[in-house]
């Protein structure tokens, strides 16, 4: 399939200095986050990049914004300030990042790569092997604590630098986030879906033979791993899976590089690595057998294809900068297919999978309203230490799960943070990606993803790059404000059907 070319008549003028920079530094930056991330370099230097383009985040370089419109400057100034910041914190990142490479955790008589044991916790059977399990993984937590509130502190020290109150008040501007917004709306769906909700985490408690309202944070793993259907998701069929999806929208495998290798270091968290644009993208995943090694794959893929048919003729700053709940609603839109009816049929044909699934999907949105409720105050003051209590409280409520005996899941809140308050653009992305998944089952019906001509309108979608912004596609199909309601009917269509 030939990439999208370029809209309009006439080719764009070359990129300034500036612009060259900053897709030259965004390149260096993504390749050594891959390399980390992927387990091919025990250690990073974010902080030694950084150092190396430090002109790049100078005041001065504010003067140095090209001519043209309003939107390219304004994604570039964003871009600087945010760098501004990052440079700061990059040697505390680092610090942390390095010493969770090096961490190892014990675990009857070996010892475990940190990664490793965060794996393990989920496929333990025993309640009480799961509970000692979290608690060392709570001391490496702790372990990383001072890099974490020195990191925190040089955050706040450079949003107040750049005029900021605090982080809150810097996300909101230099990512667009309408915060309150965001907090109506998930209070609203928490609610909403809080019967069903507690339903489906009841049914699988029966299962692991736990009441419902014992259910505890290192449990949580466990229960939504899904062991009993693994036979159904082998980790050697990912890749047969990815191409076969890929072939029934009629969509080109060869648009990025999987690097599906199972490596010690390797982050268990998946990723896409978009380091040349389209040239050289990367999706990186862990593989260890079950649904979510597929589910994760898709969300992946969808980041995948939206760098790796990109333009290659947009402005660099199309193709790198712009708002990151568009590429996150993009990946979700294909993630989602595990929602659809006609599509998971074609994996495991079982109404209690079904179930599970709605479930695991409850889990995160739920958790995700847990989190921006703490970020949006957390983001004001990051080292008041009553936030840690608040912490708690807001994700055992988002979750109706129970913190572990030893209150050691309070020593994440600072870390179970996403920088920039990205939480947000999770949320957003969900919004967009319930509504544009009705947008293709109204045109091509549920079994849109076997259609090579949706194939096609998504490929000339994701062709445009980073260029619109998720309301600016909301607006062009019609399909109103952003919400978690078309997100909401497709888990209950998911569960009744």
């Amino acid at each position: 399939m030939a990439r999208a070319k370029a809209r309009g008549s006439g080719s764009p003028p070359p990129p300034s200095g500036l612009v060259r920079s900053v897709d030259a530094f965004c390149e260096e930056l993504l390749r050594e986050a891959y390399q980390v991330g992927a387990g091919l370099k025990a250690k990073g230097s974010e902080a030694a990049i950084y150092r190396k383009w430090r002109s790049l985040f100078l005041p001065s370089a504010m003067a140095r914004l090209p001519e043209g419109p309003a939107r390219t400057r304004a994604r570039l100034e964003e871009f600087l300030k945010v760098g501004y910041v990052d440079r700061a914190i990059a040697p505390w990142q680092d610090r942390r990042r390095n010493r969770l490479l090096a961490a190892t955790v014990p675990w009857r008589g070996d010892r475990l790569p940190f990664f490793s044991a965060s794996v393990h916790l989920a496929e333990l059977p025993d309640r009480e092997d799961r509970r000692e399990l979290y608690g060392e993984l709570a001391k490496v937590w702790r372990s990383v604590g001072q890099e974490e509130e020195g990191a925190w502190a040089t955050f706040g020290e450079g949003v107040r630098a750049l005029g900021y109150p605090d982080g809150r008040a810097a996300c909101e501007a230099l990512f667009h986030y309408r915060v309150p917004h965001l907090l109506r709306e998930t209070r609203r769906f928490s609610a909403s879906t809080e019967k069903l909700y507690g339903t489906l985490l009841g049914e699988r408690a029966d299962l692991e033979g736990i009441a419902r309202a014992e259910v505890r944070i290192y449990d949580a793993g466990r229960m939504l791993r899904g062991t009993s259907w693994r036979e159904h998701f082998p980790s050697r069929g990912v890749q047969p899976f990815l191409r076969r999806t890929l072939r029934d929208l009629g969509l080109p495998w060869g648009a990025f590089r999987p690097d599906l290798a199972v490596r010690p270091r390797k982050n268990p968290r998946a990723f896409c690595a978009p380091i040349r644009i389209p040239e050289e993208v990367y999706l990186v995943l862990r593989p260890v057998g079950g649904h979510d090694d597929y589910h994760t794959a898709l969300h992946e893929t969808g980041h995948a294809l939206h760098f790796g048919l990109t333009d290659p003729a947009l402005d660099p700053v199309f193709r790198r900068l712009g708002d990151a709940s568009l590429t996150e609603g993009w990946a979700f839109v294909l993630d989602l297919l595990f929602l659809n009816r006609s599509f998971r049929r074609t994996l495991i044909p079982n109404a209690e999978f079904v179930r599970f699934f709605a479930l695991t999907q409850l889990w995160m949105l739920r958790r995700y309203a847990g989190k921006i409720a703490y970020e949006s105050r957390f983001f004001q003051d990051p080292l008041d230490p009553g936030l840690r209590d608040l912490y708690v409280r807001c994700q055992s409520r988002a979750t109706l799960v129970r913190p572990d005996e030893q209150g050691n899941m309070g020593d994440r809140w600072r870390s179970d943070v996403d920088p920039w308050m990205y939480t947000a653009g999770y949320l957003r992305a969900w919004m967009f990606a319930g509504s544009f998944t009705q947008l293709l089952e109204e045109r091509w019906g549920e079994r849109w993803w076997s259609e090579p001509s949706a194939g096609a309108f998504l490929a000339r979608l994701w062709g445009r790059g980073q260029h619109p912004e998720v309301e600016d596609l909301l607006e062009e199909f019609g399909l109103g404000p952003l919400s978690l309601r078309p997100l909401e009917g497709l888990l209950r269509r998911s569960v009744e059907g």
